[in-house]
């Protein structure tokens, strides 16, 4: 959740996708990264590297997870944005795969309460489809979770009957 505050804190427009989301909306099944969905635009990557100054920003896909260049021009014509960094793992992507752009992300996504904080969320719904679509073992039992948790959310818990009723 802190590399989220620090997202929010600097003025970065984000939606928060994938297993996260998924344990925004009640789900257990722990992630060990924080996947969001951003506009690439150099307004945004400024505040991207501004929300992780100071916490040793780098490349996580490359072999030699070389330090992210401070220079939002050197970002121009990035699409996705794979970081580590001292808070942990975070994957900036500009589209969500299997749904569409940051727009079509955000028109289906919720504002809501973290740990003090307003977070678009993407809609559960939404997030079932795409893992769905991704078909990997982890991303089904995600949606079996959700499926599970939208079903109780939407029935009324049945009343106990009491034997000495008749």
């Amino acid at each position: 959740m802190r590399l989220l505050k620090r997202l929010n804190d600097s003025g970065v427009e984000f939606v928060l996708i994938g297993g996260m989301a998924a344990i925004v909306h009640g789900g257990s099944i722990v992630t060990n990264d924080v996947d969001v969905c951003v506009h690439f635009n150099p307004e945004t990557v400024a505040k991207i590297l501004k929300a992780l100054d100071g916490l040793n920003p780098k490349h996580r896909m490359r072999p030699d997870r070389l330090r992210l260049s401070e220079d939002p021009a050197a970002f121009e014509h990035v699409k996705n944005l794979y970081v580590t960094c001292d808070l942990g793992v975070i994957d900036f992507l500009g589209e969500l795969p299997l749904f569409g752009s940051f727009d079509d992300v955000l028109r289906n996504s919720t504002s809501m309460n973290l740990s003090g904080f307003a977070c678009r969320v993407l809609n559960a719904h939404v997030l079932m489809d795409v893992k769905r679509a991704v078909g990997r073992e982890k991303d089904l039992r995600v949606v079996k979770e959700l499926e599970s948790l939208l079903w109780l959310q939407r029935e009324d818990p049945p009343k106990a009957e009491r034997a000495d009723e008749s």
